[in-house]
């Protein structure tokens, strides 16, 4: 059996000794003094929990810059070039008013309820136009997603009949990307955000685990496991799993709890401190014995 290894308070690995027990007298099981073990959880687990984070950050990043900046502005391109090339306009930008469920709103009071829209009622319902046309009576309306073209007689537009309705008005959905794609990124985005702090939030629980061994037992995260509850040790599933179970008695009731090497910062001096106090078997010392007959074997 390889030396033990003692870790101290703050998780570090100690020198080597013969045995974690200090013997004050030689009977077995009485007067012995352990050396205190307190350990977190490992490097490994906190690394890969905050590379999920990272990963959740990166990609609702790249979302929210698709559904919010990248999309959006192939869009206005594609509404820019639906201007008239006699219309100088500079600075376009696309107005969140102009949505389709807006100009819904339009159509369906100007068909349905034969609503007349003033000018000032158009810019209230969907915002000032990106260009206007005085001379031919023409606003033109650029959304993230929606182009709208409308002619007004008069200072005002009146639903007449199909045909009028073609000629003087024109509403068109980006070909690129419509508003339930723009959506869909960036819904995608707040979904991982949220996948981003509920896993730092995890991070924060797993940095607050403690197993602490000594004198009085097995303390892990408050669960509080004295020596003589202690009753067997499941080592079985170690060696494809990296875990096992120690069965403890808990009043009139047997219980486990299941000690796990990617979990555990100093998983192996705690639990060959376990194994020799207890007199349970040493599994390290089996894997080792295993580990050398394979290598003898392949020489």
């Amino acid at each position: 059996m390889p030396p033990l290894q003692s870790t101290r308070r703050d998780g570090i690995i100690g020198p080597a000794h013969e045995s974690r027990w200090n013997r004050s007298s030689l009977e077995p099981n009485k007067g012995w003094m352990m050396e205190r073990i307190e350990t977190g959880t490992t490097r490994e687990r906190r690394t890969r929990i905050l590379l999920l984070a990272g990963l959740w950050i990166l990609f609702a990043a790249w979302f929210a810059y698709d559904g919010r900046v990248k999309y959006p502005a192939k869009n206005l391109e594609w509404a820019t070039q639906k201007l008239p090339s006699d219309l100088a306009v500079e600075g376009i930008t696309a107005n969140p008013n102009v949505t389709e469920k807006n100009l819904a709103v339009f159509e369906r009071k100007v068909k349905e309820e034969s609503a007349t829209f003033s000018r000032e009622e158009l810019v209230e319902l969907l915002g000032e136009p990106a260009a206007e046309d005085p001379e031919k009576g023409e606003m033109y309306f650029i959304g993230p997603a929606v182009f709208f073209r409308v002619k007004l007689t008069d200072g005002q537009f009146r639903y007449l009949d199909p045909v009028q309705w073609q000629d003087d008005v024109d509403d068109e959905k980006s070909p690129l990307h419509d508003e339930a794609n723009l959506k869909t990124q960036r819904n995608y985005s707040v979904g991982l955000v949220a996948a981003a702090i509920v896993t730092l939030a995890y991070f924060v629980y797993v940095m607050r685990t403690r197993v602490v061994l000594d004198d009085d037992g097995l303390d892990y995260n408050g669960n509080r496991i004295p020596w003589d509850a202690m009753t067997s040790l499941d080592a079985s599933r170690y060696a494809t799993k990296g875990f096992v179970d120690l069965t403890y008695q808990r009043g009139n009731a047997q219980a486990t709890l299941r000690l796990d090497n990617y979990k555990i910062d100093a998983f192996r001096p705690i639990l060959t401190a376990i194994c020799d106090r207890k007199g349970f078997k040493d599994f390290f010392a089996e894997d080792a014995d295993d580990t050398s007959a394979d290598s003898t074997q392949s020489g």
